[in-house]
Order: C-alpha cells, then structure tokens, then sequence
C-alpha cells in the first residue's frame, strides 16, 4: 500500500483515482489504522456482501476499472502474481 501511495501522483496525472476499500473487519479499527498509517488515497468501508458483489474474495484484492465503471483487471494477493510491478503494467496498459 505504501508502494501506492508512493505512485499516487503519477497516475493521478494520467487521470487515475487510487480507491482503497475496506472489508472484512471492523470499520471503526480501520480507520483508527488508516489514519496512524497516513495512506493519501480515498477509502471506502464495504460489508461482506458489498465485498462479494466486487469480487473481493481475499486481501489484498486489485481491481482496474475504467471509467464506465468496467472492470479491466482483478488480482488477489498480487504478491504472489509480480507484485507492484504487475499492477503499474495492467494500469498502463488500461490508459
């Protein structure tokens, strides 16, 4: 998330939004978390079933969407599928 964060500005030049969701444990840990770690991109807090109907199984989850709101990409535990770097690929590849 860190690497993210270090990124943020050069997608945003590219118009990309970094949307950080949360799910699968309690809102109120967090955001006490977010705010400790100072993580500069958008969060919204999801419920299991807003969770599913996205497609987040495990997380870390990734999903590109574009701008219609159509998913390009999606990768749980990307860590394990070329970390960071597989992420800026299928980013720049979507612009």
């Amino acid at each position: 998330m860190r690497d993210m964060s270090d990124r943020k500005n050069e997608y945003q030049n590219k118009g990309v939004e970094i949307l950080a969701v949360n799910a699968f444990e309690d809102n109120q840990q967090a955001k006490d978390w977010i705010a400790s770690a100072d993580l500069p991109y958008t969060w919204a807090f999801a419920n299991d079933e807003q969770a599913e109907t996205l497609g987040v199984k495990s997380v870390p989850t990734q999903i590109i969407l574009d701008t219609d709101g159509k998913v390009l990409w999606t990768s749980s535990m990307i860590s394990l599928f070329g970390g960071a770097d597989e992420i800026y690929a299928q980013l720049d590849n979507a612009l």
